[in-house]
């Protein structure tokens, strides 16, 4: 079985996804080193007139932003139409590999979404703890996930705090 690199905690959570346009549609390659993974944080941009979403480069500012609900990479539905379900509404909780463990130690923490490595694959968006400053708070660190490598995080809606 492929690696779930995001999953939800429990199965009879309420959901809001909301399917959006991306900004650049060749990162559902599934041959591309830069493959869009299920789990990866996408944020909100207009393209025009028109609202999508990218993979966004450091520190995440957009507080409208959230994971690419996907239960396997290479979706030929999501290619095909070039739509991408997000889960940015509403509170779940989730274990997810797209992240940085660095520094996560205690239940409560702050995360914020950067650039994470995965797997040997670099430039993924991801959950990190939130450094010191003024920083969007996207979710709480709940604990260690079951495997290596893994959280478990409540998603809470963004919102800027000084930590």
């Amino acid at each position: 079985m492929a690696k779930q690199y995001f999953r939800l905690l429990s199965d009879v959570t309420v959901l809001y996804p909301r399917d959006y346009d991306l900004v650049d549609p060749t990162i559902l390659d599934p041959a591309s080193a830069s493959t869009l993974f299920p789990g990866e944080w996408l944020k909100t941009v207009y393209s025009g007139s028109d609202l999508k979403v990218q993979r966004g480069t450091g520190l995440e500012t957009d507080r409208i932003c959230g994971p690419y609900f996907a239960d396997f990479k290479a979706r030929t539905d999501v290619q095909a139409v070039k739509r991408v379900p997000i889960l940015q509404w509403g509170e779940y909780e989730a274990y997810t590999f797209i992240c940085d463990t660095t520094g996560l130690t205690t239940v409560g923490q702050p995360l914020s979404v950067n650039d994470v490595t995965v797997d040997t694959f670099t430039g993924k968006r991801g959950l990190v703890l939130t450094p010191a400053g003024t920083n969007l708070v996207v979710a709480t660190y709940m604990g260690p996930g079951e495997k290596t490598g893994e959280i478990r995080f409540l998603k809470k809606p963004g919102h800027f705090q000084t930590i």
